[in-house]
């Protein structure tokens, strides 16, 4: 009898994925009662994207490719991006029509301009949100020092974790 296996793809990130072999099924059959050929199925498997339905994230950059990587990965791990958006100005036109932002991802040089008065227009909605820069801590004014960065490169899973410790501490605001 020959065996059947499963290889899945997890993926990492949108520009790479690692490879992890599951155990081989034990005693399967084909439809027709025939020992079924050897195989390898490809499945891409996603992680479970119901904590996070509904979740909206703006995107603020102004590299296109990073843009559309991130919300790629936005989408992949169930978020809702808002955008991508690669100016100041069109930021701070979704912050300030009211809209629902969860949480909001942000470069710091847009197009040349710091973008610190959109960081001061979230934290004046009390949207939390975090830094995804080349910048180092120093070059940040002090009033942003709680907020999380994420230096460029970075990887998904990087992002995903920072995005769900700031809706845990969400969490643990509205309970205290």
């Amino acid at each position: 009898m020959r065996i059947k296996k499963t290889i899945e793809i997890a993926a990492t990130s949108t520009c790479g994925a690692a490879l992890a072999q599951k155990p081989p099924a034990a005693h399967t059959r084909s439809l027709f009662g025939q020992p079924p050929t050897t195989s390898v199925e490809i499945r891409r498997s996603r992680s479970d994207h119901s904590r996070f339905a509904g979740r909206r994230v703006l995107v603020v950059e102004d590299e296109y490719i990073l843009a559309d990587d991130l919300r790629q990965i936005l989408d992949q791990n169930g978020f809702e991006a808002l955008g991508p958006v690669p100016s100041m100005a069109e930021a701070l036109g979704i912050i300030n029509n009211d809209e629902r932002i969860d949480c909001a991802i942000m470069d710091i040089n847009l197009r040349g301009e710091v973008a610190f008065p959109l960081s001061s227009a979230l934290m004046k909605r009390k949207i939390p949100f975090l830094f995804t820069t080349g910048y180092g801590s120093a070059q940040i004014p002090s009033e942003f020092n709680s907020i999380a960065r994420l230096e460029k490169p970075f990887m998904a899973s990087e992002l995903i974790s920072e995005i769900e410790t700031i809706f845990r501490m969400q969490l643990l605001n509205k309970v205290t």
